[in-house]
């Protein structure tokens, strides 16, 4: 209970002031516009600034092989990425990609999502929902993590990491 006029208009100044933000930001039309559409360039070149966001990427799927030394077979694997939507380039430079991980299970660490190497001649690829080389929009957690880029055998058998780098994805579900 107030005990003093000046007080108790500071009460129903602080209970007007609730009830008005209450009713700003009940109504739809007056709430923070969502995330706009990024290209993977834009976010490739503001990187900090959405780590750890929900965003929405407009590219073109991108099937990013990787093949070892060994003349047969010619692709090791096949990781789903996306690119700007203006490359049509078979080899896409890395700041013009995102690279899409999924978690297998609820718990577990985020993986590159693999696509099937159907036809190596092709080159085709499955990579289930999303079709090489068709333009979407993929949304998901905009992500950084450590990966080790150089590692060594110690004498006791045992892996040292040396180096690590920073590496983005897309996490989406």
């Amino acid at each position: 209970m107030p005990s003093s006029p000046s007080e108790s208009m500071g009460v129903k100044r602080l209970l007007a002031a609730v009830v008005g933000a209450m009713w700003c930001c009940s109504s739809p039309s007056l709430q923070p516009a969502s995330t706009d559409m990024l290209s993977v360039s834009q976010l490739n070149s503001n990187k900090d600034q959405y780590v750890g966001a929900t965003v929405s990427v407009e590219g073109r799927i991108h099937v990013l092989t990787v093949s070892g030394l060994k003349p047969c077979p010619k692709y090791d694997d096949a990781l789903l990425t996306l690119a700007d939507s203006g490359t049509s380039a078979f080899i896409v430079p890395e700041d013009k990609l995102l690279r899409l991980y999924r978690r297998p299970s609820a718990g577990t660490a985020a993986e590159p999502i693999h696509c099937r190497i159907v036809d190596e001649n092709v080159p085709a690829f499955d990579c289930g929902a999303f079709t090489a080389d068709r333009v979407s929009t993929v949304s998901g957690v905009f992500t950084r993590a450590q990966e080790a880029v150089q590692t060594v055998v110690g004498p006791d058998g045992q892996p040292k990491v040396l180096k690590y780098q920073d590496t983005y994805y897309l996490l989406i579900d």
